[in-house]
């Protein structure tokens, strides 16, 4: 049985970092914060999706670990039911948030520095 299958493009909501300037995020990575995605995995019969969960913030490894596991709990449940995308997005999944998430501190920084004009027009 051939299902539908749908993978969401990486689109944050970012705009929680809009008044975030990009001195106070360089300070948060290097005082050790990552921020991360975690992905989800639903199943419904013939049809499967994929998409990203908000931006968590976390200092260590095993507090990201952590955040992830009601993510990494639905998916395990939920998300092997279509085929053929079903286990393959569930075992994507399992994979990214069972190593800690996805790292998007690189998008976050690229987006905080868009939103200043000095950025845009090569003035710093």
């Amino acid at each position: 049985m051939i299902g539908l299958a749908e993978s969401a493009p990486l689109e944050l909501e970012l705009h929680a970092f809009s008044n975030t300037s990009e001195k106070d995020f360089l300070g948060l990575l290097h005082n050790g914060h990552r921020f991360v995605v975690y992905q989800y995995a639903i199943s419904v019969v013939v049809y499967s999706f994929r998409h990203p969960t908000r931006v968590y913030s976390s200092k260590t490894r095993s507090q990201a670990f952590l955040k992830g596991l009601p993510w990494t709990f639905l998916t395990f449940l939920l998300g092997w039911w279509a085929l053929p995308s079903g286990p393959i997005f569930t075992i994507q999944c399992l994979v990214a948030n069972l190593s800690g998430g996805v790292d998007v501190s690189t998008n976050i920084l690229e987006y905080i520095r868009n939103q200043d004009p000095k950025y845009q027009y090569g003035l710093l």
